[in-house]
């Protein structure tokens, strides 16, 4: 079992050992946590609106504004993860959100609560992407693309978890103790991670402006963001609007429908380390498999719009969730392979603040499509996001 070694550059690690592994390991149980924090309102919503008085509108505001912070604060995040060693942005980011959840689980304020939220969603930045860049920078460079997929798994695991234990914790103990299960499960995770990472992890060189400024405009890097940001804005399309589907359509009971679309999620646990084993196997090589996600969504979406049947229904809500999901985590190693290594801290939050930006567009315009014109249109502009995914991925630079 080999400790990390330096690999000739300042601040970069990498190791095949336990140590880097164990590392993974604790970092998806803080993200996981997180995210199962962050969604755990929504199932549970009945309950939550009990406690705190208030409508579902307002409710629902508990988890926006989770996303909200994270997503204003992104790029900010990213420079400053440029300029610092990334350890103790992810261990204080972790610490201010365990803080931030158990003051909320304490208030009987519900403006006080929506704070607690914003602020842990302000931590998000140091969280995940702060634990992208630790990682991306100790695994050694042809495991990347599996490792990488395995810890972005995490949001899929820490949803689906929320919407399957939140009900169960909830009807016995109460809403507030499924939120401290997955604050504990973080708390886990930052203790194990702590204790494995001995050495810093920063950039090369501390960041200047004008290299933050280029990380901003660098074409290749926008060409990647913005594709992410289709397969995110597909993804979300898919977890808004297909129990609503399932209902008006195919005439399904709400719970079954909203079962069968958990296989979104649910696939993606599988589906995104499944793109890094690919990547692998192909040699390291990225756009084969991004190009094969895009492809094979187009197809699926398209079955999907005119499944006869409710098994059908649930069958192909899996295989296209798996389809979209199987390019989340490469990504992420696209944007390290094409940054500077100063400056990749920035250029992931690039990356995610436009794929924050799909999740936020998709469920108004296919909503307003499906509304306004019919849902062949909603399908169609899931579709649309596709192809053009499927373009920027043929023009951008190859990585191999």
């Amino acid at each position: 079992m080999s400790e990390p070694e330096p690999n000739g550059q300042q601040g970069t690690v990498t190791s095949t050992g336990w140590r880097t592994w164990g590392t993974l390991g604790s970092l998806f149980l803080v993200s996981a946590g997180f995210i199962a924090y962050a969604i755990a309102p929504a199932s549970v919503l009945p309950l939550f609106m009990d406690t705190f008085a208030v409508e579902k509108p307002a409710a629902s505001a508990s988890i926006s504004a989770v996303f909200l912070t994270w997503a204003l604060l992104q790029i900010p995040g990213g420079y400053l993860l440029d300029r610092f060693d990334n350890r103790y942005p992810v261990f204080l980011g972790t610490g201010v959100f365990v803080l931030a959840s158990v003051t909320g689980l304490l208030t009987d304020s519900y403006t006080v609560f929506l704070l607690t939220r914003l602020l842990s969603g302000a931590s998000a930045v140091f969280i995940v992407v702060g634990s992208v860049n630790i990682l991306g920078r100790i695994l050694p460079e042809n495991r990347k693309p599996i490792g990488l997929g395995i810890f972005i798994a995490s949001p899929p695991f820490g949803v689906a978890i929320a919407q399957f234990s939140g009900p169960l914790i909830a009807e016995r103990y109460g809403w507030q103790a499924a939120i401290l299960v997955y604050t504990l499960v973080a708390v886990f995770g930052l203790v194990v991670s702590v204790a494995l990472l001995r050495q810093p992890v920063r950039a090369d060189g501390r960041v200047t402006l004008s290299q933050f400024v280029a990380a901003l405009q660098n074409r290749s890097i926008l060409f990647v963001s913005t594709a992410s940001f289709c397969t995110y804005a597909i993804w979300t399309f898919l977890n808004t609007w297909m129990p609503t589907y399932g209902t008006e359509v195919l005439g399904i009971e709400l719970v079954a429908a909203g079962a069968a679309t958990a296989l979104v999620p649910l696939a993606g646990i599988v589906s995104r380390p499944g793109g890094g084993w690919l990547s692998e196997k192909l040699g390291g090589r990225l756009q084969p498999v991004i190009l094969t996600s895009f492809l094979a969504s187009i197809l699926f979406l398209y079955l999907l719009s005119s499944a006869p049947s409710p098994t059908t229904f649930a069958i192909l809500l899996g295989l296209t969730g798996g389809a979209v999901n199987l390019a989340v985590g490469l990504y992420l190693v696209y944007v390290n392979t094409l940054a500077d290594s100063s400056t990749q801290g920035t250029s992931l939050s690039v990356l995610l603040t436009f794929s924050q930006i799909g999740n936020l567009v998709a469920p108004l315009v296919g909503g307003w499509l499906i509304a306004n014109v019919s849902w062949t249109a909603g399908f169609g502009f899931a579709a649309g996001l596709a192809v053009l995914g499927v373009i920027l991925i043929v023009l951008a630079p190859a990585t191999n």
